[in-house]
Formats: structure tokens, C-alpha cells, sequence
């Protein structure tokens, strides 16, 4: 119904558009394809951005966090009037530890804001 919060979604970069592919061919009945438009997502893609650092599928760091291109993607955020923000990167159900160090920054830079992690999710 859109009267919630405004929200910002931080996930791995490379990933910023994957949760706004809109359609689908999904196998349907009696070998048919069936059209599936996705509902629309509570962040949208201007208020998307991504966070350099990576994780592997066994939670061994592939690259760190930058936090001085995180800074600068939240200063986006905070222009786009986000009231709320999101975090979702690419293998934290294994260790979250990239999101926490996310969310850290994201409270230095938008205090106040409440932060939801995927991993604490999942």
C-alpha cells in the first residue's frame, strides 16, 4: 500500500539490479510458460546501491569492506530521504560479519535509522 517507511536496500556489488528483474518465465501446467510480474519491492532501484566487499560460499573474506565508497553511497541514501535501510549481501547466512561491520557504518552515518541484516533473518 506504500505507507510504510521509505526504504534503502545495501547489498554486494555487482548484485544492485538482481531483486528488480520484473518478469519471469516460470514452467507452467502441461509443458506451458507462465508470466510471473513480480509484486513491487519495498525499496526501489534509485534507492539501491552497493557495497564493495565479498565474501566466499565458506565465509573466508574475498575483499574487505571499503567503507569510504559505503560512506558515499549512504550520503545517497540520506539525500533520497531513505527512513529505513536494509542490508543484504551475497553469502551472509554463512557469517554475517561483513553486514555487521555495514551496519556499523550505516548508524555513524544515519543515526536513528533502523538497520534489518539478512542474516539475522534467514
Amino acid at each position: 500500500e506504500g505507507k510504510g517507511a521509505k526504504v534503502g536496500l545495501i547489498t554486494s556489488e555487482g548484485y544492485r539490479q538482481v531483486l528488480h528483474i520484473d518478469r519471469s518465465y516460470v514452467p507452467g501446467g502441461l509443458a506451458g510458460w507462465i508470466i510471473w510480474n513480480k509484486p513491487e519491492l519495498l525499496a526501489k532501484l534509485e534507492d539501491t546501491v552497493e557495497c564493495k566487499c565479498r565474501l566466499d560460499a565458506f565465509g573466508n573474506e574475498v575483499s574487505p569492506l571499503d567503507e569510504a565508497h559505503l560512506r558515499n553511497q549512504l550520503q545517497l541514501l540520506k539525500a533520497n530521504g531513505v527512513e529505513a535501510i536494509t542490508v543484504s549481501l551475497l553469502n551472509a547466512y554463512v557469517d554475517g560479519k561483513h553486514e555487521q561491520a555495514v551496519k556499523q557504518v550505516v548508524e555513524s552515518v544515519l543515526p536513528g535509522v533502523p538497520v534489518s541484516m539478512s542474516h539475522e533473518v534467514l
